[in-house]
């Protein structure tokens, strides 16, 4: 039961991530936040779980808002700025970039694959989690909704392996 209440819980959290935090500023504690409690549902505890907090919070680190922005608008246009991890071939494809947003995010929590296996996973699941819900709403807030609890039920995948 307490696995249903956890879904909505990472899409509210990564929402209030987002934009829609009550306080402005605040950057780093919320996704410190995001990041314990993403851990906590994938189950880790201990120095793990500081470990795994500090991962997750440094992957919501990149921005992804020039490819977001392209998607959600619906067109392609991501110039004449980029975010930093855009490459060539990532300016061309906002789709393609968000996909590769979500691989980002799977490599700086990769090292958490020694303790958990079912990490692996991420390289699969994330680019999905960061790409798709841009696809079904064309509002900000929505899709940072959406994603948090894809993300949510992902953790809950991971953690019953």
């Amino acid at each position: 039961m307490s696995e249903l209440l956890f879904i909505p819980l990472i899409g509210i959290l990564d929402s209030l991530r987002g934009n829609n935090w009550p306080i402005k500023g605040l950057g780093s504690l919320k996704k410190i936040i995001l990041g314990f409690s993403i851990s906590l549902g994938i189950g880790f505890t201990g120095l793990i779980l500081f470990a795994s907090t500090v991962l997750f919070a440094i992957s919501f680190a990149p921005g992804w808002g020039t490819p977001l922005g392209a998607v959600l608008g619906r067109h392609n246009n991501m110039g004449p700025s980029f975010e930093t991890w855009q490459v060539k071939f990532l300016r061309k494809n906002a789709f393609i970039a968000l996909c590769a947003r979500g691989l980002i995010a799977a490599v700086i929590v990769s090292p958490l694959v020694y303790w958990h296996k079912d990490i692996l996973w991420l390289f699969l699941l994330l680019p999905i989690c960061y790409s798709f819900p841009a696809l079904a709403t064309r509002d900000w807030e929505n899709y940072e909704l959406i994603r948090g609890c894809s993300i949510g039920l992902l953790c809950i995948i991971i953690r019953m392996g």
